[in-house]
C-alpha cells in the first residue's frame, strides 16, 4: 500500500512537471504506470483475502476483453494501442495489454471493498457491478483521449464510448464479482486504492484540458475516499 501511494504521488508530480516545465518523462511514465497497477491490484487482492476470487476476476476480465476485441461483444468495437505497455499480439492486428486484467481487479475488487461496507448478499454483488460500471463511464474519456490506451471504432456518445460499453461492463463485472459470493469478509485497509486511482486519472485529465469527465472522477474520488461509518458495523 505504501508503494502504491508513493507511486501515485510521484506520478502526479511527474505529470505536473511535464505540463508546466515541459519535462520529458521518457521511460519513467510507463514504468510508473506498471508500478501503480501492480501495487494497487496487489493491495486489493490482499484485502479480499481469497485467491480463488482474485484469480476469477483476472480470468473473467481477460476473457471478456479478448472476446470483445475479436467480436465487438459485449463492449462494442475497439482496439488497444501500443501505449499501454507491455502488450502482446493476439494476431489480426489485435493487441492485448498484459496489465489489463489487473485493471479489472482494481475496478471490480475496489468497488467490492467499498460496497461491502454497507451491503451483503445479492445486493453486494449487484452494487459492486453497478459501481464499477459507473466509475468506468467517465474514465473512458481519460483512457482514450489522455492516456491513449485504446480507441473506439467508431467513438460513441458516452465520453467517447458506445452505449453498449456500459451494458458490457455490467455483464462482465457482474460475472467477475460472482467469484466473491463465498468470500466471508474483506479487510478495508485497501479501500483507498480505487479513490486514489480515480483522483490520479482526474488529475491527469484536468492538466490536459477541461472535461466534465474529470469532475465526475474527482467526485468519485472524494466520495469513495471519505471516512464513513459502515452500516454493518452500526448494526
Amino acid at each position: 500500500m505504501k508503494l502504491y501511494i508513493a507511486s501515485i504521488l510521484f506520478s502526479c508530480c511527474g505529470v505536473a512537471a511535464q505540463k508546466f516545465l515541459k519535462a520529458d518523462p521518457g521511460p519513467i511514465a510507463p514504468i510508473m504506470s506498471a508500478v501503480i497497477m501492480l501495487s494497487g491490484a496487489s493491495s486489493v487482492a490482499l484485502s479480499i483475502r481469497s485467491w480463488r476470487a482474485v484469480c476469477w476476476v483476472l480470468v473473467v476480465g481477460a476473457v471478456g476483453e479478448i472476446v470483445g476485441l475479436f467480436t465487438g461483444f459485449p463492449f462494442g468495437r475497439y482496439e488497444y494501442t501500443d501505449r499501454w505497455v507491455p502488450t502482446v499480439s493476439l494476431g489480426v492486428g489485435h493487441r492485448f495489454p498484459l496489465l489489463l486484467p489487473l485493471a479489472w481487479l482494481m475496478m471490480v475488487g475496489g468497488s467490492y471493498l467499498f460496497v461491502s461496507r454497507y451491503w451483503q448478499g445479492w445486493r453486494l454483488l449487484v452494487g459492486t457491478a453497478i459501481l464499477a460500471t459507473a466509475i468506468d463511464i467517465p474514465m473512458e474519456r481519460a483512457m482514450t483521449d489522455v492516456f491513449g490506451y485504446w480507441r473506439w471504432l467508431p467513438s460513441g456518445p458516452i465520453y467517447g464510448a458506445p452505449i453498449w460499453n456500459a451494458f458490457g461492463w455490467m455483464a462482465v463485472g457482474g460475472i467477475a464479482v460472482l467469484g466473491f459470493r463465498h468470500v466471508q469478509a474483506a479487510e478495508q485497509r485497501s479501500g483507498i486504492v480505487l479513490p486514489l486511482f480515480c483522483g490520479f486519472v482526474a488529475w491527469n485529465g484536468f492538466l490536459s484540458r477541461f472535461d466534465p469527465a474529470w469532475v465526475a472522477l474527482a467526485a468519485f474520488a472524494v466520495w469513495l475516499g471519505l471516512p464513513q461509518k459502515s452500516n454493518l458495523e452500526s448494526k
